[in-house]
């Protein structure tokens, strides 16, 4: 497994637990960043595994991104 992917499959579950069902992923260009791939790829795993759409897939820009992004 990938760390990036868990890791976002763990915050999924996490809000889902509370109750929350309008989870976004906010990340940067696919194509370019493999790290952001794999948290979005965790991320779709996640809310297809609660029952939930992954719809809200919000591109932030080219990578890196920083924190202030």
């Amino acid at each position: 497994m990938c760390r990036n992917a868990d890791a976002v499959r763990g915050m999924v579950d996490h809000f889902v637990a509370r109750g929350l069902t309008r989870i976004a992923f906010i990340g940067g260009d696919a194509d370019r960043d493999t790290r952001g791939t794999d948290r979005r790829e965790g991320f779709v795993a996640a809310m297809q595994a609660n029952g939930l759409e992954a719809t809200r897939l919000i591109a932030a820009g080219a990578p890196p991104i920083s924190m202030r992004e």
